[in-house]
């Protein structure tokens, strides 16, 4: 009775297509009679070359697969290649702030990995990945920035930055980033290149970022206690680069004021041979305490303007930049007494702009 109930199923009227069974494959007659009862019916009149209610599209026959299905219904389109890259987690976490405009709010020298595993392609996930930081195509630093990816070519690239010749995990800057993606399909097309925006802001609450202008000069930046300059040099007073340079994220080599870590400076980048930046901070100064910044013309190469070079010096209290100097160190060895900055409930940042032609003494003070 079952294969006599299927032969008068199959003779009938039938709106699919008529029954292709594999041939290594078994289908009993009971499975069959089972996919037909389950099937929908076709809107009334398919088939006939109208567009009827009910129908998305009518092209006056009955075969599945040539944009109009048999039951007058369109398959869905294509998936466009399309880069899409994301911030995928800061300091390895996926939960992170954002800004305004809806851009991941990070600080610098956290871990910031991306991904373009969101990307699409019409043929499953991309074949290939590029990323890029240049302007040219979509993508943006700060002016100074040397932010670069640990490997352009993956799928979740990981933001890295140098410190003598060491790459460190994070960006280098404050400001806004911009990083560029374009993916490949398995056909070998590219798609086009989009970007994914973030705001470097500083997270600790004394930030001092220099920046100079001419390269393979060298300008070193300096962050002294005691309110005395001439507490620089030799002393445990005077963060720079010989005595302040963290072997390890987070581990200060000074020590000041209380037995908490939190009122130790650090000179998180020191570059030696580029544009900068250097950057010291602090996460919570002493409450009452004087710091001089100043700038030391550690290193001249002849040749390049006279041996001249603008510095550039920014300090931001609480991630908000409060005062900024800029001038023209004129030759080696030169040193511009730029900023004293007094801590207290409302911190006050004083413009010195004291310059002089030699380091000053290194007598304690």
């Amino acid at each position: 009775m079952r294969f006599l109930a299927l032969l008068t199923l199959l003779a009938a009227g039938c709106y699919d297509d008529p029954v292709r069974i594999n041939p290594y494959e078994r289908t009993t007659p009971g499975e069959e009679v089972d996919r037909r009862w389950r099937a929908v019916p076709p809107p009334p009149g398919c088939g006939d070359g109208r567009l009827d209610p009910g129908e998305a599209c009518d092209d006056g026959n009955r075969i599945d697969s040539d944009g109009c299905s048999n039951a007058c219904e369109q398959p869905p389109p294509r998936p466009q290649l399309r880069a899409i890259p994301v911030v995928d987690a800061v300091a390895g976490s996926r939960r992170f702030g954002r800004s305004a405009d809806g851009a991941a709010q990070i600080a610098p020298f956290q871990p910031v990995r991306l991904s373009g595993r969101d990307s699409i392609t019409p043929d499953g996930e991309p074949a290939a990945y590029e990323w890029s930081f240049s302007p040219a195509r979509g993508a943006a630093r700060p002016a100074g920035s040397a932010v670069a990816f640990d490997d352009s070519s993956k799928d979740r690239p990981r933001l890295v930055y140098s410190v003598r010749g060491e790459h460190r995990p994070g960006v280098d800057l404050n400001g806004h980033y911009a990083a560029a993606l374009r993916v490949q399909a398995a056909d070998g097309s590219w798609s086009g290149w989009s970007a994914v925006s973030f705001n470097a802001k500083p997270n600790r609450a004394l930030w001092v970022e220099l920046n100079w202008d001419v390269d393979e000069h060298d300008i070193d930046l300096h962050l002294i206690r005691n309110r005395r300059a001439e507490g620089a040099y030799g002393t445990d007073q005077d963060c720079f680069f010989s005595n302040c340079v963290p072997e390890t994220v987070g581990n200060p080599v000074l020590h000041w004021g209380g037995r908490s870590i939190g009122d130790d400076p650090f000179l998180d980048v020191d570059d030696i041979d580029g544009l900068g930046p250097e950057v010291t901070s602090i996460l919570a100064p002493e409450a009452g305490q004087v710091y001089i910044v100043g700038l030391h013309f550690y290193r001249q190469d002849g040749g390049l303007r006279g041996g001249q070079t603008t510095a550039a010096v920014k300090v931001f209290i609480d991630g908000e930049v409060v005062a900024e100097a800029s001038r023209l160190m004129l030759d080696g060895d030169d040193w511009w007494e730029v900023f004293h900055i007094t801590w207290g409930d409302e911190p006050q940042v004083q413009k010195v702009d004291t310059y002089a032609d030699e380091q000053p003494g290194t007598s304690v003070p």
